[in-house]
């Protein structure tokens, strides 16, 4: 698929033989034949597959939007992508940050419990609990 190619599919779907959806499934194998030109070529098959589903929830809607007047098909094609890489970013970036707050309140609540189970009297378990009569009885008996 060259770039004349990819600059038809808003006119291809003006005229109603192909629709948004199918112009995305076609430009995701476009993508991942192509993750140099759009950057994807440093990142791991999870991002990839993360990318190729953000593209395909939300890449009929967002390509419906394209306003040929405000620039090319393919420069419209390539920000969303950018958009789609950057909003992935930021969520393994809050991922990270809540991750690493829970372990550090983990660590912090450790010496607590540590120190709430040395405090522990074990006497006190073998005495009665309130609503009972204590009474000790000898073994003997």
């Amino acid at each position: 698929m060259t770039r004349d190619d990819i600059e038809k599919f808003p006119e291809l779907v003006f005229s109603g033989k192909l629709n948004w959806e199918q112009v995305a499934k076609e430009l995701v194998v476009f993508i991942v034949k192509n993750k140099p030109m759009f950057g994807l070529q440093k990142y791991d098959e999870d991002f990839i597959s993360d990318f190729i589903i953000i593209f395909l929830e939300r890449g009929p809607q967002a390509l419906s939007e394209f306003n040929d007047h405000r620039g090319s098909f393919l420069s419209y094609l390539f920000c969303m992508s950018r958009n789609i890489q950057s909003e992935l970013f930021r969520r393994a970036s809050i991922k990270h940050r809540i991750e690493y707050h829970n372990i550090n309140e983990s660590i912090s609540e450790y010496y607590n419990k540590v120190e709430a189970y040395e405090n522990i009297n074990y006497s006190d378990f073998e005495r009665p609990k309130v609503p009972f009569n204590y009474k000790r009885i000898s073994f003997e008996d």
